[in-house]
């Protein structure tokens, strides 16, 4: 008999992902739900509330809280649209606290912008040092004012702020030159929470001058305290998802 012969099809090789692209954020996540996913919002949501009505209360209508923890946890698990929806629901407390509604966005920036950079990891890397300036600028800008003239803002050149800029950016950056921002680490989930909050920074100083009535200096003693309490919730929603359990929820 004739032997037939047969061709052997060659294996389909797939082609590798380029290391240039990034994970993006997606409203619900694959492999899940999306009910399931809505009832862990929801729950978050209904967290940051209570977590506003336990808050320290203190000078000048300041409230320390820990709000901003489950938006965070939200935020750089499942993005910018879910962190933001959030925000927006989570805020309604404290926003009633703070004596204005138009405060429930500053928790929707604070969602927003820490989802966004959370699943954008080439952007944080370049922003981070920036924004903990800022960050830092301000915190230390407020020392200045508290230390000079009560309710006045100092005339000279803020060192204090000035150095603080210096110190959080030089910082940041030699944090993620040595250790990397790896998507899910510590230092990432930290810094993109912390660039959340002082996203908020113009914001928080409107309402406070034209919807408030705050005079400056104490207005900028306010946003200091916001975003050192902000940077606060960020390490511990940082540290809450570095379990993986808690990550995959």
């Amino acid at each position: 008999m004739a032997r037939t012969s047969s061709k052997r099809k060659a294996p389909v090789r797939r082609k590798a992902r380029p290391a240039h692209i990034v994970e993006k954020a997606v409203p619900f996540r694959a492999g899940t739900t999306q009910t399931s996913d809505l009832l862990f919002m929801a729950f978050m949501a209904v967290m940051a509330n209570v977590l506003a009505f336990i808050a320290i209360a203190g000078p000048l209508k300041i409230r320390f809280s820990l709000t901003a923890v489950p938006i965070l946890i939200v935020a750089l698990t499942r993005g910018w649209r879910n962190g933001s929806i959030v925000g927006l629901l989570g805020g309604v407390v404290q926003a009633y606290q703070y004596g204005s509604f138009w405060y429930v966005f500053l928790t929707y920036i604070l969602g927003l912008v820490a989802g966004y950079l959370a699943f954008n990891n080439g952007f944080l890397r370049s922003l981070a040092p920036l924004a903990a300036g800022f960050g830092g600028f301000f915190i230390f800008w407020s020392i200045d004012i508290v230390s000079d003239v009560p309710g006045s803002i100092p005339l000279s050149l803020p060192y204090r702020g000035l150095s603080g800029f210096v110190i959080f950016s030089a910082g940041v950056y030699l944090l993620a030159k040595k250790f990397g921002l790896e998507r899910n680490s510590f230092l990432a989930f930290t810094l993109a929470g912390c660039a959340g909050a002082v996203a908020y920074i113009p914001y928080d100083l409107c309402l406070l001058r034209w919807i408030q009535g705050f005079p400056l200096a104490p207005a900028l003693i306010i946003i200091a305290k916001d975003m050192a309490q902000d940077f606060t919730a960020a390490v511990i929603a940082s540290l809450l998802l570095q379990y993986p359990r808690l990550r995959s929820r």
